[in-house]
């Protein structure tokens, strides 16, 4: 069993050289054939790309005098309206940095009541009085108007009248909760 063994690796490696000088004997006639196919282009089969040109070298430090820099500033200013110079106050007086200013700003509208809920209040004030059968036409229509701004009615005079009318027939109670309920809703986009 050993002895076929052998001779079985024996002759498989014999068949691995050969293989392997065949691959090698077509790579080289590709190899040729290219050259060939090079130089019938009219280009030099042993051209090598050159190496990349070095980096320039760095800029050697330029000292500036003060009329100069004075003279740069004043054109940068000029250019952008020193909106981006000039506010280095915050430097001596860190109460006046930039990011402080609009931290202060924010909890400051963070802290004052909302215009919206300001809003709400005055229209649930307003339609907890008691309304005359006139008021109470003109206020459905004001809130038909509304429902068409928010994309919940359709722009069309029979809708808006329908809808006027069934609104006129509401409590006040009932108007307050749909005015509630509407100032809530967002505007269609």
């Amino acid at each position: 069993m050993k002895t076929f063994k052998a001779i079985k690796n024996f002759f498989r490696s014999k068949y691995y050289v050969l293989y392997e000088l065949i691959t090698l004997r077509l790579m080289l006639r590709v190899n040729n054939m290219v050259r060939k196919l090079i130089i019938s282009k009219g280009k030099d089969p042993d051209y090598v790309a050159p190496p990349p040109p070095p980096p320039p070298p760095p800029p050697a430090h330029v000292v500036i005098d003060q009329e100069t820099a004075q003279r740069r500033i004043e054109r940068a200013q000029k250019f952008f309206g020193g909106s981006w110079m000039g506010r280095e106050d915050w430097i001596k007086q860190p109460g006046k940095h930039p990011v402080l200013q609009s931290r202060a700003n924010y909890e400051a509208k963070k802290s004052a009541p909302d215009e919206q809920v300001a809003d709400e209040a005055l229209q649930v004030a307003v339609s907890t009085a008691p309304v005359s059968e006139l008021d109470k036409v003109v206020r459905a229509r004001e809130v038909c108007q509304e429902m068409i701004n928010k994309g919940l009615l359709q722009d069309t005079p029979q809708s808006i009248e329908d809808q006027a009318i069934e609104i006129a027939k509401w409590t006040d109670e009932a108007f307050a909760a749909f005015s509630r309920v509407l100032a809530r809703h967002s505007v269609k986009e």
